[in-house]
């Protein structure tokens, strides 16, 4: 290639790089959701991403690294079904290790990610994921009712096979596994996280506590319950074994 040739094609890559960087406009939102009542819950989050020239992203999936408090977990094993019988419009893994029997006063908070691959449609890449979130046991108080646990909003991260419009509007980045679906402990990729905005900064959900007053009526009733069970249960065994020894 002569030196004519050389300098065209460092023009044409100077060219495309800077069409690229000019037209990587890039808007994002995450909008949440709770459904259901009491202890367990399903929580919806939709990605949404405007972007200038669709054709610039190409192949791009979406992570949500989602910090959930020690008042709530996620159950790993739940998430393992769900997914093996596609109930779940994306698919997830606790990162470590979770204990779910424990009661929120000695749980710590665990990281969750959920995955999705963006859907295309003109200028608008999407994504629908959820997750199972469970409240954990709280130690019954006076009155009883409800008390308020915490979700804040979630890390966003993207993955394209084309990175340059990523990495221009990317805040920073993070491992994960290239397809985490496929193999969470396989090939990692660089994710790059990106800024968004949403409808809910921090989600409250309403958890059930029990009535600390009426714990002498609950001790009572199970105790009646458990004695007349246990009283009845001997006398079953009794009879019968009486009547098996008069039929002999």
């Amino acid at each position: 290639m002569d030196r004519f040739g050389f300098v065209a094609v460092i023009l044409l890559l100077q060219f495309k790089c800077l069409y690229c960087v000019e037209d990587c406009d890039v808007h994002a939102t995450i909008t949440r959701r709770i459904e259901n009542d009491g202890f367990h819950r399903d929580l919806h989050s939709l990605v949404e991403i405007v972007v200038d020239h669709a054709d610039l992203w190409i192949n791009c999936s979406v992570i949500l690294e989602e910090k959930i408090p020690a008042a709530l977990y996620v159950n790993p094993d739940q998430l393992q079904e769900l997914q093996r019988f596609k109930q779940l419009s994306s698919c997830a893994a606790v990162m470590g290790a979770v204990n779910i029997e424990l009661p929120e006063a000695i749980a710590t908070e665990h990281t969750v990610i959920a995955y999705s691959p963006l859907q295309c449609t003109q200028n608008l890449l999407s994504a629908k994921l959820s997750l199972p979130v469970h409240a954990r046991y709280r130690a019954p108080i006076p009155g009883g009712g409800h008390v308020e646990g915490h979700l804040n909003s979630p890390r966003l991260f993207l993955h394209c096979l084309e990175d340059t419009c990523l990495r221009a509007n990317a805040q920073a980045a993070a491992n994960f596994s290239c397809q985490p679906c496929v193999e969470f402990t396989g090939k990692n990729c660089s994710w790059f996280s990106l800024p968004y905005e949403t409808n809910s900064v921090t989600m409250n959900i309403r958890i059930p506590v029990g009535n600390s007053d009426l714990r002498a009526i609950v001790v009572i009733v199970t105790l009646t319950i458990t004695w007349t069970a246990t009283v009845y249960v001997l006398s079953t065994i009794f009879l019968k074994h009486r009547k098996g020894k008069s039929i002999s």
